[in-house]
């Protein structure tokens, strides 16, 4: 995916949103193929996909050291 910045000026493609376009997204190829859209409906499309793609957080040592001790811990309770 390529997302370039616009200098021209090129109308927003989201329907109903007549602003002028920001940035272009596209996955190479034919212009027809790219996707315009303007900084409002951009902040829009970020937030509801952000509401169905969570990133995981990481498992930083100090996590996995406590949860070694807490099964080490459990194993020894149940012998």
């Amino acid at each position: 995916m390529i997302t370039t910045k616009l200098n021209t000026t090129v109308r927003c493609d989201m329907g109903g949103c007549d602003n002028l376009a920001t940035y272009s997204f596209s996955k190479g190829g034919d212009i027809r193929t790219q996707l315009n859209i303007c900084e409002h409906c951009l902040g829009e499309m970020y937030e509801s996909i952000g509401k169905l793609i969570v990133p995981k957080g990481i498992n930083n040592m100090l996590s996995k050291n406590r949860k070694k001790k807490e099964e080490k811990q459990d194993e020894e309770t149940v012998l």
